[in-house]
């Protein structure tokens, strides 16, 4: 802020006006040093360090110097940019201007006030409108920089749920339990005799493909799509259909692809042929449907249809597993039976998976990122919060004298304590509405952005409503709303009247 009773005193005894426009543009650069040194090595070593002993890794680099001066060089300019017209406006006033000037000016305001003494509001409240009306350039810039907080830590909830949600339908998608992947195909006879004697196992089915690159890498297309061959009515895979239908028992040779392998394959329409070449064969198939999956590109084929023509003798490199009791120690322990059974044969297994750790796994990793992201969010909030603190405690300040005649003439410490309340509640409650507004375009686009970030380019992130973080948001930011009023009015209020009314 330009104190221009300040700027007046030192123009009154000789100050240019360049000299104080350099004053000020100096104290800006102070504080941007300051905060340079204090942000920077935190958000480059130590959070580095902090985010790779989260998520187990090690940092293999270091940050160019480069980077460091261009960050130092942000933390200077920016509070200068962001200032500049203020200055040159505070330091053009004139000096019988900057000591008539009380900050705010008392008829501003007056043309909302008609809108909102329409309604039958209390003199407090009406009073606080008023009040936070009579600057609205300020006013503005704090409700914009609360809403953007606002939608920054929406989002980041916004953005968990997505993945919550993906991850729920890729366990629904897998309906058993464990799954075994050779590393070459073999008969089904030989393949599942090891595990004729294991208990707890509802039911055992064998297929050629699978959804893994490397049974990718075993069986594909010459473009890598993955062919996954298995009973078209199998309930065991079930994942999301977002055009057509699964495959039929049809006479025709049908085929089921995923997001992936239609951009491959140049979005062919529904219904229409697709020519595959596997090995030194080619066929031309019917896509019937196409089904939602963030892996690599897939075909999905009926494996009695593929026998026919590239497998006749029913060879098979993926054995699944469904267990009778499925929940997790179960799984896990028959797991460890699959693994004991494959040490005593002659199979020659690339992975044995059970889909419970697998969920659990990316769970685990997820949840780690997500609560990164939805604590940065927080931050942004809570930086907004104490810009919306700084805007208040200003406009505060401007109003010191006011302030002291209220209390001459029979205003309470209670009473004004509550208009400046009043204010930040109605700055925290446009900026919850204006956040939440712009939290959902802002909240596809980040899913779309993590999405790919986290799962790679496959991934399709859908945008997903967090009610508890709705929730979370309206009451963290009416708390820091809260506090940002209470803190600079109690200091307010505890001046005496002598004190307010010979405020300079």
């Amino acid at each position: 802020m330009v104190n221009c009773s300040e700027g007046s005193i030192m123009k009154a005894i000789g100050s240019s006006r360049y000299q104080i426009f350099l004053i000020y543009i100096t104290t800006l650069l102070l504080f941007g040093l300051f905060a340079g040194v204090l942000a920077v090595p935190l958000a480059g070593s130590a959070y580095a360090d902090f985010v790779a002993v989260t998520l187990n890794f090690d940092i293999l680099t270091s940050t160019p110097v480069s980077i460091y001066a261009a960050l130092f060089a942000l933390s200077l300019l920016l509070p200068v940019l962001l200032s500049f017209s203020t200055l040159l406006k505070g330091t053009k006033i004139s000096v019988k201007d900057a000591f008539s000037d009380y900050g705010i000016k008392n008829n501003s305001g007056l043309k909302q006030m008609k809108f909102f003494s329409k309604f039958n509001l209390s003199n407090t409240f009406l009073l606080a409108i008023k009040n936070s009306l009579r600057n609205s350039k300020r006013l503005s810039v704090v409700i914009i920089s609360m809403a953007l907080g606002v939608a920054i830590f929406n989002t980041g909830f916004n953005v968990k749920q997505s993945l919550w949600e993906l991850l729920n339908d890729l366990q629904n998608e897998l309906q058993y339990d464990v799954q075994v992947v050779l590393n070459k195909q073999i008969s089904k006879e030989e393949a599942i005799k090891p595990f004729e004697t294991l208990q707890n196992v509802k039911s055992i089915s064998t297929w050629n493909g699978g959804s893994g690159m490397i049974q990718t890498k075993l069986l594909a297309t010459d473009k890598g799509a993955g062919i996954v061959a298995l009973p078209y009515n199998t309930k065991l895979i079930q994942p999301k259909i977002i055009k057509g239908n699964w495959l039929s028992n049809s006479s025709e040779l049908e085929v089921v692809i995923n997001q992936q392998a239609w951009e491959l394959y140049g979005y062919k329409p529904l219904n229409s042929n697709l020519n595959l070449i596997i090995g030194d064969s080619t066929i031309t198939a019917k896509i019937v449907g196409i089904v939602e999956q963030f892996e690599l590109s897939k075909i999905y084929i009926d494996i009695d249809k593929y026998d026919k023509i590239f497998n006749p003798n029913h060879y098979i490199n993926t054995i699944t597993f469904e267990a009778v009791n499925n929940d997790y120690e179960n799984v896990v322990e028959l797991k460890k039976q699959i693994e004991k059974s494959i040490l005593s044969s002659n199979l020659h297994v690339v992975f044995v998976m059970s889909d419970v750790e697998r969920v659990k796994v990316i769970y685990d990793h997820l949840n780690i990122i997500l609560s990164v992201i939805v604590f940065l969010s927080f931050l942004v909030l809570l930086v907004s919060a104490v810009g919306m603190a700084s805007a208040t405690g200003i406009s505060i300040t401007e109003r010191t004298r006011e302030i002291g005649v209220m209390r001459a003439i029979g205003g309470t410490p209670k009473k004004i304590y509550s208009i400046f309340v009043s204010e930040g509640m109605i700055i925290s409650f446009i900026s919850i509405i204006i956040g939440l507004l712009l939290s959902f375009p802002l909240s596809q686009l980040a899913s779309i952005f993590f999405g790919n970030l986290m799962l790679g380019e496959e991934a399709v992130l859908e945008y997903a409503f967090s009610p508890l973080g709705f929730f979370i948001t309206i009451a963290v930011t009416i708390i820091f709303g809260w506090l940002a009023s209470r803190l600079p009015a109690r200091s307010a209020v505890k001046k005496s009247i002598r004190e307010a009314l010979a405020y300079e």
